[in-house]
């Protein structure tokens, strides 16, 4: 979370707990952990969005997790990555 508050602090949500870059056989996912803030509560909501929907072939799943989280900071600006 430090990186990504350092490169997207103007645009993260205050709800958001964890983000993490998911990966399957045949799917890279965007994994965004919301935590709701309330007395006693504990409630969180976990979301995953395929990163096809930022472009068709920067994250591809064949791909290591540290490749795609690479391009996720180094090659997306704040514009391109609307699903945080």
């Amino acid at each position: 979370m430090p990186l990504l508050k350092q490169y997207y602090s103007e645009y993260l949500k205050p709800d958001i707990a964890s983000v993490a870059i998911v990966q399957l056989p045949d799917v890279c996912f965007l994994e965004i952990t919301h935590r709701n803030y309330y007395p006693g509560l504990r409630d969180e909501i976990l979301e995953r969005v395929d990163l096809v929907i930022v472009t068709n072939d920067k994250f591809l799943s064949q791909n290591s997790i540290y490749e795609n989280t690479q391009r996720f900071f180094n090659d997306l600006d704040a514009y391109d990555d609307r699903t945080i």
